[in-house]
């Protein structure tokens, strides 16, 4: 094999590898909630300096049927957290027309500051409904002084 036949098997390789590392589309949530299908995107996303006695992040996704998915959770910064409705859960994931609280999942965040977050995340709620998501969006400030 040439060398140059060798490079772009390389470079074609490392393309198919990155694509499947991406996993799902950014600023997107999809799945099913207590039988209902969601898939939204972020239509709202807040940092919140002062608000629930420190950090608060909340994330709001919407579908076109006018369903919202807000993720919200405290301590912005990198880490894996755990989702649910429970005491001692660091992340709440709620259907807000439906207003149905996850039981469980997992919020997985790469990095997070006062003004960009890149996060998924996956919600299981009550009958079996499951909605993941991948976010990687700027954050609106909000000082949290009302």
């Amino acid at each position: 094999m040439s060398s140059r036949a060798l490079s772009s098997l390389v470079i074609v390789s490392m393309s198919v590898a990155l694509v499947a590392c991406a996993g799902a589309p950014a600023n997107r949530a999809s799945g099913r909630v207590l039988g209902r299908p969601f898939s939204g995107r972020v239509t709202a996303a807040e940092y919140c300096e002062h608000c629930a006695g420190g950090e608060l992040v909340t994330v709001r996704l919407g579908d076109p049927r006018g369903d919202t998915l807000e993720v919200q959770f405290e301590d912005c910064r990198p880490g894996r957290f755990a989702v649910g409705s429970g005491d001692g859960a660091e992340v709440q994931v709620r259907h807000e027309e439906l207003g149905v609280d996850a039981v469980r999942g997992e919020l997985r965040v790469a990095s997070c500051s006062s003004k960009r977050l890149q996060a998924s995340f996956w919600a299981e709620f009550p009958g079996g409904g499951r909605v993941s998501g991948r976010v990687v969006t700027g954050l609106k400030f909000d000082a949290g002084y009302d």
